[in-house]
């Protein structure tokens, strides 16, 4: 028998560049080709105070976060998540209301106004258990949920652990569809 399992799916960095805008909003686009692997804030990486980006996000409202870009993977990594169990957007807010807004609006615009599989919250953990597997780019949520007996696929991008997995980072579909296949397996 198939093992059911629910993909909670993060968005920023997974399915949609929050980075590359982010860099151009503080003038420093020279960072996105240059990002050195395993520097996990753009405030480290841009030299920024942390309370000077987010103000500047702020001021932008709903829109900035309704109208960040797909990658170029993401429906290529729906269509498998999907393939594979249920999916669920799993997706942290900032401080500011206008990030929840503009997130949902960002789902609506490609599944619809009726969709209604997403969960807003910065304790993904809350969604651990032995059928729920994680897949975002964030080592500190992906280990917390590990820690509350649930399952993750560290989705691989510059800023965490697979920063220096050359092939994780040139085949990220190819990466998250074996570990898949590890999960289906049991073998974690």
């Amino acid at each position: 028998m198939k093992k059911e399992i629910t993909f909670m799916l993060d968005m920023d960095g997974v399915c949609c560049d929050w980075l590359t805008p982010a860099l151009k909003l503080i003038g420093r686009e020279d960072l996105i080709d240059n990002w050195e692997p395993g520097v996990v804030s753009i405030e480290d990486m841009a030299g920024l105070p942390k309370p000077e980006l987010w103000t500047e996000i702020e001021g932008l409202g709903s829109k900035w976060w309704r109208d960040l870009e797909e990658y170029t993977w993401f429906w290529d990594l729906h269509k498998m998540l999907s393939a594979n169990g249920k999916v669920v957007f799993c997706t942290s807010p900032n401080l500011d209301p206008s990030s929840l807004k503009g997130k949902v609006g960002w789902i609506q615009d490609r599944f619809g106004k009726f969709y209604r599989d997403y969960i807003i919250t910065n304790k993904k953990h809350y969604t651990a258990g032995i059928d729920t597997v994680l897949v975002d780019d964030n080592d500190k949520q992906c280990q917390k949920y590990i820690e509350h007996n649930g399952q993750v696929i560290l989705f691989p991008q510059l800023w965490n652990a697979n920063a220096f997995d050359k092939k994780a980072q040139e085949d990220k579909i190819g990466y998250v569809e074996n570990r898949i296949a590890e999960i289906l397996d049991g073998s974690r």
